[in-house]
């Protein structure tokens, strides 16, 4: 039988819960680093540095675990032959040496704190984990685990943009332009409606939507003409608009 909390640690559970919403800001002025395009995502070190200050409190072990593995994500990588930094005393070899051993220890967080706070972030980077390793399968059932266990938290909107790439990159790009058209109708501070948008549009023109993505284009440039995406809808509008002319003709 599990330990009933006790209410000191019921209120600090909660201050982790809040830690991770205040880093929203934070994140979105960072979102070209959390996410890039509809196909990769990358952030697990750029949220950890966001959060990192919130986790491992008065020797909670959930929080030491995600600390852990927070901290494992921002490890050099030091290729054979290369020197390590001064003071560095653990290196990888690889990204994808580091990326698995982030892995392993969100694996032992989830495995044995699955309904403490800090799993529920760490859940969210297991997802982003799976799909820079090329897991894109189950980088798709741990963001759909994921939402239907915390469709509420502060980073759905992150993993429902994760969805949908890791869904275009096995090929279900119904599944992708579905999850981002739902995205784009309830955008965030994550995930700005310009953002949506442009996922979205991307996504139709993957799809071989091209009506689709030149009427998305157009709306981003029209609702949003001040966007750091409006460049790339005016080249897309361009580019769209020859390839329908050029099949009309």
């Amino acid at each position: 039988m599990s330990r009933r909390l006790t209410r000191h640690e019921m209120l600090e559970q909660d201050e982790f819960v809040t830690g991770v919403a205040a880093t929203a800001g934070w994140i979105e002025r960072h979102r070209r680093q959390l996410l890039i395009g509809v196909g990769v995502v990358a952030g697990v070190a750029v949220v950890a540095a966001a959060v990192s200050w919130n986790v491992g409190r008065r020797g909670q072990a959930a929080g030491r675990l995600l600390a852990d593995a927070m901290s494992i994500s921002e490890t050099p990588i030091v290729a054979a032959g290369q020197q390590a930094p001064a003071g560095v005393s653990r290196t990888f070899p690889t990204a994808q040496a580091r990326d698995e051993a982030v892995l392993a220890s969100l694996d032992t967080l989830l495995a044995s704190h699955k309904l403490s706070r800090a799993a529920t972030v760490g859940a969210w980077m297991r997802g982003g984990v799976l799909l820079r390793l090329g897991r894109t399968a189950e980088a798709r059932k741990a963001f759909e685990d994921f939402l239907r266990e915390s469709p509420d938290s502060d980073l759905a909107p992150l993993a429902r943009r994760a969805l949908a790439a890791a869904a275009s990159a096995t090929g279900d790009h119904d599944g992708a332009i579905e999850t981002l058209t739902t995205l784009a109708a309830s955008p965030s501070r994550l995930v700005r409606p310009d953002l949506a948008l442009a996922d979205l549009a991307r996504a139709q023109e993957a799809a071989g939507r091209t009506a689709e993505a030149l009427a998305t284009w157009r709306r981003l440039n029209t609702e949003h003409p001040q966007s750091l995406y409006a460049s790339e809808a005016g080249e897309a509008i361009r580019r769209l608009e020859g390839r329908t002319e050029a099949a009309s003709s």
